[in-house]
């Protein structure tokens, strides 16, 4: 793909044309065509970023290469529809009906693979989050045994989350707490600490469902935020509690063999005002000159910041707020026991990704994005 005027002129086509149809509620009045154009041609059109250009070309090029009759356009699904909107439903034209209707129902199941072949092309798939399990750590952080109890809670609801999906769930670890300390118990439902292990299968359906367990759960990071009155409260206040979500893709065991005398350990105590250099390690390898260096400092995990929540789950109103999709939902119980609700809240996170990933392409041409 050579960089010349009329190939600028058919990316700006398939920008537009194509980009613009899947992109939908996305592509508004912030995402101006002068703005792509801008960012296609250079400043004011007159000058050509080559590399940039060139770039975007080569990545475009085997899309462009399709032929123009494969990308069914919406105005034949309007003409088919005026068809059947227009057929007077008392003449004897109910075969006609039947037949219009067949065809906007299969060119429709094309347009909706095209567009999923487009996406596929324009947004490959990260492979991590095809991985199949996951580790889910939950910390509970300000709120004190109020915090705890709602760590159970969420527990339980990627518990339901997980048999809705008919994966495998799995408790590594859990510490509960005591009225002065944490300690390893099963009777106690206050949670400082669990270490879950989740397990599903990416499946041959479309969208989300086709990611594994780390795919769909990773929206989940973040800090999760309760208002309610403490079971342990006498006063009958309204108490604000948060538990922060960790989640990370599960691999398996790899085995690396490193001789002893290519390992060089030094260790470091505490120096300086306030003893800021904590009992670190250091290990260089000597052929690579790799370094890692490990510390052990002191956990904030009970100071979380409430300013970094992601969802919050409020009570005494039955909604929940997730503050990602800036949208709230009713009916706490469909969401957190029977996972309905946060199945829901699982694809619009997956379908908001997708449209700002391909709002970024649209601006800027990153691949990479």
């Amino acid at each position: 793909w050579p960089l010349r005027v009329e190939n600028i002129r058919k990316l700006l086509v398939f920008d537009h044309r194509c980009l613009r149809d899947i992109a939908g509620v996305c592509w508004d009045h912030r995402v101006s065509n002068s703005e792509v154009r801008r960012s296609v041609l250079g400043n004011g059109g007159e000058s050509v970023d080559e590399v940039v250009n060139l770039h975007r070309l080569r990545w475009l090029g085997h899309v462009l290469r399709m032929p123009e009759h494969r990308l069914p356009r919406r105005s034949m699904l309007t003409g088919v529809r005026d068809d059947i909107v227009g057929t007077d439903t008392e003449d004897d034209f109910d075969d006609l009906k039947a037949i219009a209707e067949l065809e906007r129902k299969q060119r429709n199941v094309q347009r909706e693979a095209l567009e999923k072949k487009l996406l596929s092309l324009l947004l490959p798939t990260d492979e991590r989050d095809l991985n199949s399990a996951v580790i889910m750590e939950l910390f509970a952080g300000a709120g004190g045994k109020e915090a705890g109890l709602f760590a159970h809670d969420l527990m339980n609801m990627y518990h339901a989350f997980a048999i809705q999906r008919n994966w495998s769930f799995t408790v590594l670890h859990k510490t509960v707490m005591s009225n002065e300390e944490c300690a390893p118990s099963h009777n106690e439902t206050s949670l400082s600490y669990v270490r879950i292990e989740i397990e599903g299968e990416p499946t041959t359906e479309s969208g989300i469902m086709s990611f594994g367990a780390y795919g769909q759960l990773k929206w989940e990071a973040g800090v999760h935020r309760v208002q309610r009155v403490p079971v342990t409260s006498s006063q009958n206040k309204i108490h604000t509690s948060t538990v922060a979500v960790s989640i990370q893709p599960k691999y398996g065991d790899v085995d690396i063999d490193i001789p002893d005398n290519d390992l060089k350990w030094e260790f470091h105590r505490p120096t300086g005002p306030g003893g800021q250099n904590v009992n670190k390690l250091h290990e260089i390898h000597s052929k690579s000159q790799s370094h890692l260096i490990d510390s052990i400092r002191r956990s904030h995990l009970g100071n979380l910041d409430r300013s970094e929540k992601i969802r919050t789950y409020n009570f005494p109103q039955d909604r929940i707020t997730d503050h990602r999709l800036n949208n709230s939902w009713n009916n706490l119980y469909r969401f957190m026991k029977q996972a309905v609700g946060l199945s829901e809240v699982i694809e619009s996170l997956y379908k908001q990704d997708q449209r700002e990933r391909l709002k970024r392409k649209l601006c800027t041409g990153d691949i990479k994005s």
